[in-house]
């Protein structure tokens, strides 16, 4: 090798370096940025709460906890959690291991089905539900009395399923619950070692014995985790609450909070806050337990060889296996969604459907003439807007803060940073949808019920489903392979840019798609933070079914979750189809 070309690598090394650092104080103030946004609204909301003119006061804790019904309205909400989680973690952890271990999958469906209520937004799933099992004129309820009435049953005009009740809410609250578990434990059982269940087997224990004696013990720290994910969701979740619970006469924490904010005049600030800490210490207090139980509990060891083993062979009871997974599917999806169809192709909601008289009137009312056209367009083109924005915005900073991580993996900042980001995942939206409205919607920056406070939250409250995703795929590109650029001369960001983000973008463009369904029906922090002038589907959605316009919120349902889904699977497929040609390409 000559002096001349040692120099150029030489220089080239020093210029790597120097532009390295610069680009690492990028993503640093990046990081830096994002963690602000997160905990500085959070702080001055506490700090506001509890210091009166430079002097603690703990008064709105008192007014708080002795306003009528708090007690009872605590208890149905543990209740209601509680047994939805407790059922929610059971179901979730039934489909993934009969995905996993046994012949019970269908090809690539079985993967697909658990996940599929994400695209279905959570109040049109509820909605949906309103209107098959509502006592007297849902359509599951009219086919039922129907079905009895040829046989000779007489069972009235009510019921015998009612939405409206503690069995509906909690039924409801469990089929939105199981996707967010069935996540963590089928990513769990997928990396568990299955030698361990094999020598188990070998030794002559039975498919159940080794089920409880290994494979749960081995993935008991993932079950934990779903335990304490599906209840954060289930503390936050607002949107089925507010239409069943409401309607059974049953109060919930998320609800509460949110009516004294939107409902009360001036809103009651304070003792809303109040509440939000009470959902806090609830989480935390699931948190601490998860940790307690992670590091005292005795588990199995996970092993080095990943994938293979043999196979459960369920015999008679693969069938039924496939049913109930099947019929998960059918209650979390796709009734809910035929009823609103069925609806929004009627004048109005009747126990009788005159198949000859449907017709496309509502989507045109709604879309194309009358007073909703205004505000349902609107919080269309807002909430598709909002969604890829969004997403983008939240994916690419999420890969620049995964870049800063990695780069400073031992640093206490990059910690702290890490942590950080992911704290939002573990709060409730209601929680930090206040605590934006106390900070940024007054003056000096008064950016209430504009779009910028709806896109500041969306930022934060799925900047952990953005920086999980990012993350997943930046540790699958091969540190060699950025090392091989930086040798031979390439900048940081050049290294960035050409090699690792191309990379990740797999991995990035199904965290897209993600993030952008979630943002695109989120409703527990739009309902505090969008305006008249700034709706957006999921408060649009409400405000329809709140006035008793039944058919236009079945239309205005089934547009919300048909556009999105197509954006998604659009994107999906064009993403495909890009790396396939880059493939062929190289």
């Amino acid at each position: 090798m000559s002096a001349a070309t040692i120099e150029r690598q030489a220089a080239a090394s020093v210029s790597s370096r120097r532009w390295g650092l610069s680009f690492v104080g990028v993503t640093r103030l990046v990081a830096i940025a994002v963690a602000a946004v997160i905990v500085l609204p959070l702080a001055i909301t506490i700090w506001r709460l509890v210091v009166d003119e430079r002097s603690l006061t703990f008064g709105a804790f008192a007014d708080t906890w002795n306003e009528p019904g708090t007690v009872a309205m605590l208890r149905n909400t543990i209740l209601m959690v509680g047994a939805s989680t407790t059922f929610a973690v059971m179901i979730a952890a039934t489909f993934a291991w009969l995905n996993e271990r046994t012949d019970a999958r269908i090809g690539w469906a079985s993967e697909t089905l658990p996940i599929v209520p994400f695209f279905v937004p959570p109040l049109a799933g509820a909605i949906g539900w309103v209107i098959l099992a509502e006592p007297n004129v849902g359509l599951l309820n009219t086919g039922v009395r129907s079905i009895a009435g040829w046989v000779g049953l007489d069972l009235g005009s009510s019921g015998p399923i009612d939405i409206y009740s503690w069995y509906g809410l909690i039924f409801v609250t469990t089929l939105y619950l199981v996707p967010h578990a069935y996540l963590v434990i089928g990513s769990a059982l997928q990396n568990l070692d299955p030698s361990l269940e094999e020598a188990s087997r070998m030794s002559g224990a039975g498919h159940l014995r080794t089920l409880a004696r290994v494979t749960l013990p081995a993935i008991r720290p993932s079950l934990i985790s779903a335990v304490l994910l599906a209840l954060v969701v289930g503390f936050a979740l607002y949107s089925v609450p507010v239409l069943i619970a409401a309607g059974a006469n049953i109060d919930i924490l998320s609800v509460r909070i949110v009516r004294l904010m939107t409902r009360s005049f001036p809103p009651e600030m304070a003792e809303a806050v109040v509440l939000c800490l009470i959902m806090i210490v609830f989480i935390g207090t699931a948190s601490f337990l998860q940790t307690r139980a992670t590091r005292a509990g005795r588990h199995a060891t996970i092993g080095g060889r990943f994938g293979g083993g043999a196979i459960i062979k369920l015999g008679v009871m693969r069938w039924p296996a496939r049913a109930a997974v099947i019929a998960y599917l059918l209650a979390s999806s796709v009734l809910p969604f035929v009823g609103l169809v069925l609806l929004s192709l009627q004048k109005f909601w009747s126990t009788d459907i005159a198949w000859s008289n449907l017709s496309l009137e509502n989507y045109n009312n709604l879309f194309l003439s009358g007073a909703e056209f205004g505000d349902a367009t609107k919080a269309l083109r807002n909430s598709i807007v909002l969604g890829i924005v969004g997403a983008t915005a939240a994916i690419l900073i999420a890969a620049l803060i995964t870049y800063y991580i990695a780069a400073r993996s031992q640093g206490m900042l990059s910690r702290a940073v890490n942590s950080i980001v992911k704290l939002p995942g573990a709060l409730s939206h209601i929680v930090l949808a206040l605590a934006l409205i106390a900070t940024l919607a007054g003056p000096p920056i008064s950016l209430g019920g504009t779009l910028a406070i709806l896109f500041i939250a969306y930022l934060v409250m799925y900047m952990p489903q953005a920086s999980v995703t990012a993350g997943s795929a930046f540790f699958q590109v091969d540190r060699f392979l950025q090392e091989a650029s930086r040798i031979s001369g390439a900048t940081e960001f050049r290294t960035f840019r050409r090699v690792t983000l191309p990379l990740m973008a797999p991995g990035l463009a199904s965290g897209w798609i993600f993030v952008f369904i979630l943002m695109v029906g989120d409703l527990t922090g739009s309902v505090m933070l969008a305006s008249t002038n700034t709706p957006v589907l999921g408060t649009v959605l409400l405000d329809t079914f709140q006035s008793g316009s039944y058919t236009d919120v079945a239309a205005l349902s089934v547009v919300a979750t048909v556009v999105p889904g197509m954006i998604a699977i659009a994107v999906l497929l064009g993403t495909k189809r890009l790396f396939r040609i880059r493939g062929r390409e190289s």
